[in-house]
């Protein structure tokens, strides 16, 4: 796409962000990219869709590119990540 990602929050000292977001006016939607930096625990994010700059009141359609399910949410997205691990989804207003 040739397009950068952003880090949804900034203060993290000298650790970097773990959820990044990227929004795709052409394809009407956004892209989060979450990452669990530790190698050793399991983590789960709660990621505040106002916070990445979406709209925390409507409904989206959330694709996991990766492992293609599918769900909505509102408000925020909770992910569940293994170790080490990072995923990548993207997110439509439901009726778009």
């Amino acid at each position: 796409m040739g397009k950068t990602f952003r880090p949804v929050e900034g203060d993290y000292g000298k650790l970097s962000s773990d959820v990044f977001v990227l929004e795709s006016p052409e394809e009407k939607g956004f892209y989060l990219a979450v990452f669990n930096f530790d190698a050793e625990q399991a983590a789960v994010k709660s990621i505040s869709l106002k916070r990445a700059g979406l709209n925390a009141n409507a409904l989206y359609n959330v694709q996991d590119l990766w492992e293609g399910s599918q769900g909505e949410t509102s408000g925020e997205l909770t992910v569940s990540l293994e170790p080490a691990e990072s995923k990548i989804f993207r997110l439509t207003v439901k009726g778009n």
